[in-house]
């Protein structure tokens, strides 16, 4: 008896971010009929605003330690199975060059996210893969017999395998509005609780006149984030004071922290302690001021500081905490000057909250990974039924980690899925 050709496997991606289309290309190479469900009108739109519309799509230094999540060790199978090695052979295989960049983070040699795109797209289409725009799912059944996928208009798509690549909760313009979360939850799965990272912090009410006289004012500063005598987390780097309250690359990261302090855990408030002078101890600090007001006792406090930091700062941070600014500094106290010192080392703001998801990068959150076969990124709970992307409780931090996360998870999603 002639052994009969296995039938074709019908795999049906629901997303078409990243972590799909690369899901997508890998199932269809190997064999696979694949289509996607993507409901918006295009494919891949946040590969195009990632790196300022640059393309941030990777990092040299990939570790699990990059990663957030109730269980962030789990990416390291994930990244076993697929590494950002392999993910610039498969992208150098597709005609893309890449370089690197400060801190270890990866831009095609075009500098250009619609090179990136453009490959992807060119990959879907001499694989032939089928693509269904404005299709949004609204329910998942699963039988013996596979899958049926209801659409918004009535219709049903059949499928062995199903892989949910839909993102987050961030960018909702382009169509993230947290799909996959709700499919996965009906179809039995535990979602960790969501909320916007990598964002800025709103400011309590008392301190936003503050940040409105330093609006767009930016430093390069220390920054911690604390409850009490606890620190949740800190960071050096850039430091933005906005209408709202703070931003830029240092605030960004500590948000991960902020922000599940006072989404997940309960606290009200969270403090930010900005250090203006991290290159200085407390001590250095205090002699090098010592030593300027000597030389130059006839300066006003708030002047006093030009050509140290920049000349708006000063003034108002120490007029905030109640600092005659006006006074000549060689009539100030050893016990006034400490004072000083100690307030631009520590200058503490209140954050009540976080930005919305229009401003956020990242979502913090999704399907449980404790509900999912790192080997495979297929879930525990519904065998044919895999995950892949941000819709997944994994989140990096910037600098190219999330799009990793995406090719890796989508591209193990893929191969499995299509798999015998």
């Amino acid at each position: 008896m002639k052994n009969e050709k296995p039938k074709t496997k019908d795999v049906v991606i629901i997303g078409g971010g990243p972590s799909g289309i690369i899901a997508a290309i890998v199932a269809a190479r190997n064999g696979a009929d694949v289509t996607i469900l993507e409901k918006g009108s295009q494919l891949g739109r946040k590969i195009l605003v990632t790196g300022n519309g640059r393309c941030n799509m990777s990092n040299e230094n990939i570790s699990w330690q990059n990663y957030h999540g109730k269980y962030p060790k789990f990416s390291a199978s994930v990244f076993g199975r697929f590494s950002n090695y392999d993910t610039l052979e498969f992208f150098r295989e597709l005609g893309l060059e890449t370089k690197v960049e400060d801190r270890g983070r990866i831009f095609p040699v075009s500098d250009q996210a619609t090179s990136v795109l453009d490959v992807l797209l060119y990959e879907l289409e001499s694989l032939e893969i089928n693509v269904l725009y404005k299709s949004k799912v609204t329910s998942i059944n699963k039988s013996d017999y596979g899958f049926s996928i209801k659409l918004f208009n009535g219709k049903v798509i059949k499928a062995d395998k199903v892989i949910i690549s839909t993102g987050g909760k961030t960018f909702p313009k382009l169509g993230n509005t947290g799909d996959g979360y709700k499919l996965a939850e009906t179809l039995g799965h535990k979602i960790e609780t969501i909320f916007p990272v990598s964002v800025g912090l709103e400011v309590e009410h008392g301190y936003k006149t503050l940040c409105n006289k330093l609006q767009g004012v930016k430093v390069e500063a220390e920054a911690r984030a604390v409850i009490g005598d606890m620190v949740l987390a800190e960071d050096v780097g850039t430091v933005l004071f906005t209408h709202f309250g703070l931003s830029a690359w240092a605030i960004m990261r500590l948000s991960f922290a902020v922000s599940r302090a006072l989404n997940v855990d309960g606290n009200e408030m969270v403090d930010i302690l900005i250090d203006f002078f991290p290159q200085y101890s407390v001590d250095d600090l205090d002699s090098l001021l010592e030593q300027r007001f000597k030389e130059n006792p006839k300066k006003t406090l708030g002047f006093s500081f030009v050509g140290l930091m920049q000349k708006k700062l000063a003034p108002v941070l120490l007029e905030f905490v109640e600092f005659d600014t006006t006074r000549k500094v060689g009539e100030i106290s050893k016990v006034d000057r400490r004072k000083i010192v100690e307030t631009l080392k520590s200058f503490r703001l209140e954050v009540e909250g976080t930005r919305s998801w229009d401003e956020a990068q990242f979502t913090y959150g999704g399907v449980a990974v404790e509900e999912i076969d790192s080997k495979t990124m297929e879930s525990k709970v519904i065998l044919g039924l895999y995950f892949a992307g941000e819709v997944v409780d994994i989140v990096g931090d910037s600098g190219g980690y999330n799009l990793q996360w995406a090719w890796s998870s989508g591209y193990v999603a893929g191969e499995a899925a299509s798999s015998e």
